[in-house]
């Protein structure tokens, strides 16, 4: 065997590789050390009253903790020293009064979070972060990330601390928790720690509290909704600032389907997600984002009652004008979300099965912002179905009021060229796409005649930022970007469609990341990509299309497959970035998924969904 001439003779490579390894060994060791030491440093530091009097030490010993993060190969333990980093800056903050020390202590929390959003202490760094952001008087963003508190971690023991902050933040009442005895503020003081081993363990993840089944007797459906008609309190008086209010939440048990409504003072727009379950065995998430929109005063915020389809029924004020729906489901079961009107409520419907679902009324729209003076004037609702000039349609906008019709449509079959887009299973995302935007645009033309244009009507690499100027050359009146999706789990499956804005998911910036990919703009212009989306004028008109065209789709896949619906979402997508009018983009289904690329690989499939698009266009041009 030949080996390895080094100034010293002649090794054989398994020595050679041996001596590399020995080499690199003692790094994890070394690594691991620094965390031993810094929690040994903290055990001396708490037990010496004098060393805790001064900042310099305390503000000594955090960078102890965020060196020995640094030096972690794994997250889970770097998250770990940066969570008890924080914990020392939130505290050194509340003894000495500095302001960089609540600003380190919610840096610190986020990351620990971000870098081990299931660890044991994950919980504890996000109550560490709203803490923080609180002191620092910045009560909107502290609101959202104590919001997380109870959003991610719903079993965890400082969901108590959150909801009492959250309420200190907002004015009412502190809540009272199930065993009748008030909350009481956690002083995160560091106490003294056990004994940690020399050799570093995963803190063991914080037991999930069981699923119990509902307290309360089963009743009619009848019987139940005049008990809620009795509860409902009336709406509360409209605000100044126009948003609508969310006041009451409610539970309905129907055997094959449960009904979960969330009324409110007056109609607004949402989208909805269904994200699946972070470990095995766990719970489906499906949750309504209601835009423009507060939890009023002394609302109830979460739900005791439980059914065999729904586990847990919260909402939360996910941003400053954005309440969020949370429902828990046992497994992806069908559903359907609505808006209706008289009274305001959204209705989310949870079934058994597809056709257990109760049949859907008529989709009530919000007032366009051009007619927000007009505001507090009842809405009057319009089927989608109704051909009559009267009422108000999904599309309602500017171009309405000033008659215009809706004559152009640029379809935008995504990638192309050198651009594969997604891969999987034989197949690529490129080909699908360009078939399907060529199924829809016969079908636009002679069903609903109108002009049609395709950004690629072959197989080019077209950029982004040219496929919105097509849509500006062609003077586009609508705007639909076709693609397909991709996951690292070949598990995951669905249909879902995105609207422009800021992600408010972590699977929506995932997606978004990927179909941004082959865009050439650089990080330079990122303040200006932001500006459009800031100022995008067409979100509500965008979001109704959406609506329209997603539920169309589904509904048409349905009759002969059963697809997940994933939801009607937000995401930064630079091809729907400057189109200047409403614009969505569709990803019709997961190309790693066994099962779902098989049908996506079928010509009968993809003529479903381009019924169900053309179908939804037709309902949603019939608007204007």
């Amino acid at each position: 065997m030949r080996g390895f001439r080094s100034p010293f003779g002649v090794f054989p490579p398994v020595f050679f590789l041996l001596a590399l390894l020995a080499l690199a060994a003692p790094a994890p060791l070394a690594a691991e050390g620094e965390l031993v030491r810094a929690l040994q440093s903290r055990e001396d530091f708490l037990a010496n009253q004098a060393l805790k009097k001064t900042r310099a030490n305390w503000l000594k010993l955090i960078k102890e903790f965020e060196d020995a993060a640094q030096a972690q190969p794994e997250l889970r333990h770097a998250s770990r020293a940066r969570y008890l980093a924080a914990e020392l800056a939130v505290t050194s903050g509340r003894r000495f009064g500095q302001k960089a020390d609540y600003e380190r202590a919610d840096q610190l929390a986020r990351r620990a979070v971000r870098d081990c959003p299931r660890c044991g202490h994950a919980a504890a760094a996000q109550l560490i972060s709203g803490q923080a952001l609180m002191a620092l008087k910045q009560l909107d963003q502290a609101d959202k990330q104590l919001m997380k508190v109870e959003l991610n971690y719903p079993g965890s023991p400082e969901v108590a601390e959150a909801r009492r902050l959250l309420a200190e933040i907002r004015g009412g009442p502190p809540p009272v928790p199930e065993d009748g005895r008030s909350a009481r503020a956690e002083t995160f003081e560091p106490v003294k720690p056990a004994p940690q081993p020399a050799a570093l363990k995963p803190a063991a993840p914080k037991p999930e509290p069981a699923n119990l089944a509902p307290a309360k007797p089963a009743v009619s459906k009848p019987a139940a909704e005049r008990a809620e008609r009795a509860d409902r309190p009336a709406p509360p008086k409209a605000r100044a600032d126009g948003l609508a209010q969310v006041y009451f939440i409610s539970l309905t048990d129907g055997g094959s389907h449960t009904t979960v409504t969330a009324y409110l003072d007056k109609v607004t727009s949402y989208v909805y997600n269904l994200i699946p379950p972070v470990r095995e065995g766990g719970d489906f998430r499906a949750y309504a984002d209601l835009k423009g929109a507060v939890i009023a005063p002394g609302a109830r915020v979460q739900l005791k009652e439980k059914t065999s389809l729904v586990r847990l029924v919260k909402m939360n004020q996910y941003q400053q004008d954005v309440v969020r729906l949370v429902l828990d489901l046992p497994a992806a079961h069908p559903y359907r979300p609505l808006f209706l009107d008289k009274p305001p409520r959204l209705v989310f419907q949870v079934a058994k099965a597809a056709d257990e679902l109760p049949a859907p009324g008529v989709e009530a729209q919000p007032a366009p912002p051009e007619k927000a003076a007009r505001a507090s004037e009842p809405a009057p609702v319009r089927s989608p179905s109704d051909s009559g000039s009267s009422g108000r349609g999904p599309a309602d906008s500017l171009a309405r009021q000033l008659g215009l019709k809706v004559k152009c449509v640029v379809i935008d079959p995504g990638h192309g060229g050198k651009d594969n887009g997604a891969s999987g299973n034989g197949l690529r995302e490129k080909d699908l796409v360009l078939k399907l935007a060529r199924m829809l645009e016969t079908r636009v033309e002679k069903r609903l005649g109108l002009t049609v244009h395709l950004t690629r009507d072959e197989d080019k690499f077209i950029t982004l930022e040219r496929r919105t100027k097509i849509a500006a050359d062609k003077k586009a009146d609508l705007f639909v970007s076709l693609h397909v999706n991709a996951n690292p789990l070949d598990k995951v499956q669905g249909f879902e469609t995105y609207v422009l804005n800021f992600a408010t998911d972590r699977s929506a910036m995932s997606v978004a990341a990927r179909e941004n990919a082959s865009s050439d703009k650089s990080v330079a212009e990122l303040e200006d990509v932001l500006k459009l989306i800031a100022k995008n004028t067409k979100v509500a008109e965008s979001r109704a299309m959406a609506q329209l065209l997603h539920k169309s789709a589904l509904s048409a896949l349905n009759k002969k497959h059963q697809v997940r619906d994933l939801g009607v979402k937000e995401a930064p997508f630079y091809v729907l970035v400057g189109t200047n009018v409403p614009s969505i983009l569709v990803e019709i289904g997961f190309i790693t998924n066994e099962k779902e690329a098989a049908r996506l690989g079928e010509d009968a499939y993809l003529g479903l969904i381009a019924d169900g698009l053309c179908d939804g266009l037709a309902s949603y041009v019939k608007g204007f």
